[in-house]
């Protein structure tokens, strides 16, 4: 793991992967929302959302799983 991405000398798999969706929902629970808005919360959680995998796709391409899944959690 390095900057908190897989790194090997081989073909990264699936499940090696799967760290970007526990990420992004471990990160989801953790931050306070109870002074904004709806429409606040709204878009916190949707560039929070969409910043992590954006991050590890300027590495990697993801697998249909993994963005199913991230897509999901959205």
């Amino acid at each position: 793991m390095y900057l908190g991405l897989p790194i090997s000398d081989i073909k990264v798999t699936k499940g090696q992967l799967n760290v970007v969706c526990v990420k992004s929902e471990r990160r989801l629970g953790t931050w306070q929302g109870g002074l904004l808005s709806s429409r606040g919360k709204s878009i916190l959680i949707s560039s929070c959302l969409s910043n992590i995998p954006i991050y590890a796709m300027g590495m990697y391409m993801l697998y249909e799983g993994n963005y199913q899944k991230l897509e999901s959690t959205r």
